[in-house]
């Protein structure tokens, strides 16, 4: 199953609950289902926002390239090779960077 399968099916369960106005999906609360619907995209994978630019240090030895890393979806600085922004959680690939 993939997550936007799954994805479609929970958003099925929880319209059917309302539709049938309970406060349960299977045993488990509209409100974990709401949860689990927002939280499920952010465990797909998104490359990370590049941007670079030259920076003199001021050593003596010229202009250096630097690279910045912006989470995705919440546009976040992130450090290289993490695995979730700290901001909104968003999961990270790294895969063919630099």
């Amino acid at each position: 199953m993939t997550y936007e399968e799954a994805i479609d099916e929970l958003k099925s369960c929880l319209n059917g609950a309302i539709y049938v106005d309970t406060d349960y999906v299977d045993g488990i609360t509209l409100e974990a289902t709401r949860l689990a619907i927002e939280a499920l995209p952010k465990q797909v994978p998104m490359k990370a926002k590049v941007s670079h630019f030259e920076h003199d240090p001021g050593w003596g030895c010229g202009k250096i390239q630097c690279f910045e890393y912006h989470c995705p979806k919440c546009k976040k600085l992130i450090d290289f090779e993490i695995d979730y922004c700290d901001g909104c959680g968003q999961r990270i690939d790294w895969s063919d960077e630099i």
